[in-house]
C-alpha cells in the first residue's frame, strides 16, 4: 500500500486561488443575470398579475374593492390603536438658554444650549441664535440681544 504524499502549503495555495477565482466568476455571472431580469413581486409573472387585476375589475367596482381592502383608513380614524396605560404626563416646558462653555482668545466663542428647541449652538459675537443675536462674549457670561430684550447668561 502506498502512503499518502505530503502536500505542502506551496502546492495548496495555487489550487485554492483557482477555486476562489472560479467561484468569483460564477457569482458575478449570477448577479449580472439577476440585475438584467425585471422585478416581479411575489413571484407573479406580468401575465398572471394582469389577469388577476382584470378579474378584480370585472367582479367589483373600485369603491367595493376599497371597502374590502385590509388596511382601511377608517381604522385609524375611529379610535386608538394602542391603549393608554396611565394618565398623560406633561413635562414642564423649559425655555431659555444655558451656558455650557466659553473659549476666550483671539476670537471669543461660546457654547449655548437652547432648552426650548433642544439645540446646542457654537457661536461667536454677531451670530444669530433663534431670535437673538450674540452681542458680547465675556469670560464669565454671554449677552444676547433681540432688539426688544437683552439676556445675560451666566453659568
Amino acid at each position: 500500500m502506498k502512503p499518502f504524499a505530503k502536500i505542502t502549503i506551496y502546492e495548496i495555495i495555487p489550487r485554492l486561488n483557482i477555486l476562489l477565482t472560479l467561484s468569483a466568476v460564477i457569482l458575478g455571472i449570477y448577479f449580472s443575470y439577476n440585475l438584467m431580469r425585471p422585478y416581479q413581486p411575489l413571484g407573479l409573472s406580468n401575465t398572471n398579475f394582469k389577469t388577476i387585476l382584470a378579474e378584480l375589475k370585472d367582479k367589483e367596482s373600485p369603491a367595493k374593492a376599497a371597502e374590502n381592502f385590509v388596511f382601511q383608513e377608517e381604522i385609524f380614524k375611529k379610535g386608538r390603536l394602542f391603549s393608554q396605560s396611565g394618565a398623560k404626563k406633561t413635562l414642564p416646558v423649559k425655555k431659555g438658554f444655558i451656558l455650557l462653555g466659553i473659549s476666550v482668545g483671539k476670537k471669543n466663542l461660546a457654547m449655548l444650549r437652547d432648552e426650548g428647541a433642544n439645540k446646542d449652538y457654537y457661536c461667536s459675537e454677531g451670530d444669530k441664535i433663534g431670535n437673538f443675536t450674540v452681542k458680547q462674549i465675556l469670560k464669565d457670561r454671554v449677552i444676547l440681544d433681540s432688539g426688544v430684550n437683552t439676556l445675560e447668561i451666566t453659568r
